[in-house]
């Protein structure tokens, strides 16, 4: 059994269908508790990932919020490359339906959109306010489990609304970024730069809602290859659209592959987004989905910004928050903490009567000349060499 996959039961009921006639329903009964190795792998992913803002602001502002996003995007591909072609020798491509290879692209075009989004808003905000608006994911998935009318645990969506209230206070620390493009009294421009951050968190939001969907049907470095590759090309074309500067060579600022220079601020540092952030970091996240939710995920990023403001202070890119960032990550890591807990373990109930009709024929307890009197009611049970285990009274007398 998977690892996740505590207990595994058969439960069975009688529904009476007349007087003298009963119908047996079988359910399957699926307890799943998240191993060890669950957390270790969404707290690895939870800190690779809180790195990123601060390594491509390092990266300096003559490179373009949407090339940086390409760089990274386009490297990881590369780096994917070798275990993407040895999956495809072992498995091939994935067997994935025409709607779903769909839901493929729009997967890529969302992390396209929302890599590009939180670029583009750590050149108009704080860095602290970029990554707390651009991991409201949470806050998303939740809205859109109620306007669909699906069901909301009371953790999940009280810990997810916790959290993005802690995220809001957080917002509203007037801390001076080191970022010497933002003028911290410029505050039409700060609103633009946390919007822009918000639709990343949409885009997260779709991301990780078709991932959780489409990532077992497919092997996780071909899944990862497959969306940041074709996620490099809706930002390649966001680039021309704009008519942003670019060119097929390895110039510094405005190459295709100008991060393979070799100063520290592209090749080593686009290494460390390539295997900290993207290998490290979104792929735990992706593997991770097998055992938690996607709002699970996406709650736990609002936590992103905590570590985020002092990998920061700690490069030299952001300054030490104020008190209302102190209390306000208090708050968001209670928030995260409880649907982090709510989706600890759950239990999932599976119909299997059609499944045993289908195979076996109909599953009856009714009346029959070939079984014995039980009082006034006669007993019949035609299982067809289906083994079944009940828990019901013995009766008087076996039934042959």
């Amino acid at each position: 059994l998977p690892t996740d996959i505590k207990e595994v039961r058969i439960e069975a009921t009688t529904i009476p269908v007349d007087k003298v006639t009963s119908e047996i329903n079988l359910d399957m009964v699926i307890k799943r508790q998240v191993p060890l190795i669950g957390y270790i792998i969404l707290v690895c992913g939870f800190f690779a990932l809180s790195s990123t803002g601060t390594a491509l602001d390092l990266q300096g502002e003559s490179v373009t919020p949407s090339m940086k996003s390409y760089w990274r995007l386009i490297a990881t591909s590369i780096a994917l490359l070798p275990k993407t072609i040895h999956s495809l020798r072992q498995d091939g491509l994935p067997k994935l339906s025409r709607d779903q290879w769909i839901l493929f692209s729009l997967a890529a075009m969302a992390y396209g959109q929302k890599s590009t989004s939180f670029v583009v808003s750590l050149s108009m905000t704080s860095l602290a306010n970029a990554n707390v608006f651009s991991s409201m994911s949470s806050l998303v998935i939740i809205l859109a489990k109620g306007v669909m009318g699906l069901p909301i645990l009371f953790l999940e969506g009280s810990g997810a609304l916790i959290g993005v209230a802690g995220a809001a206070i957080c917002s509203k620390d007037t801390t001076p970024s080191s970022h010497e493009s933002i003028d911290v009294n410029d505050n039409s421009r700060a609103l633009i730069g946390n919007t822009i951050a918000f639709s990343a968190s949409i885009g997260t939001a779709a991301y990780l809602t078709i991932a959780k969907s489409l990532r077992p049907k497919c092997d996780l470095f071909v899944f990862m290859f497959g969306i940041f590759f074709i996620a490099s090309f809706f930002v390649l074309a966001f680039i021309i659209i704009k008519k942003e500067p670019v060119e097929f060579s390895r110039h510094p600022n405005y190459g295709v592959f100008g991060w393979t220079n070799t100063a520290l601020n592209r090749l080593p540092l686009e290494l460390y987004l390539v295997f900290v952030c993207n290998f490290l970091g979104n792929l735990s996240y992706i593997a991770v989905l097998k055992y938690f939710d996607s709002v699970v995920i996406a709650t736990t990023m609002l936590m992103e910004p905590v570590i985020a403001v002092f990998i920061g202070v700690w490069a030299g890119v952001s300054s030490l928050p104020g008190m209302h960032v102190w209390i306000g990550d208090a708050i968001v890591t209670l928030g995260s903490g409880l649907v982090i807990y709510s989706g600890s373990s759950k239990t999932e109930l599976i119909d299997a009567t059609k499944a045993v009709r289908s195979k076996h024929g109909a599953i009856d307890i009714g009346s029959s000349s070939e079984g014995h009197e039980q009082g006034e009611d006669q007993l019949h049970a035609k299982m067809l060499h289906t083994p079944v285990i009940m828990k019901r009274p013995s009766p008087e007398r076996p039934v042959e």
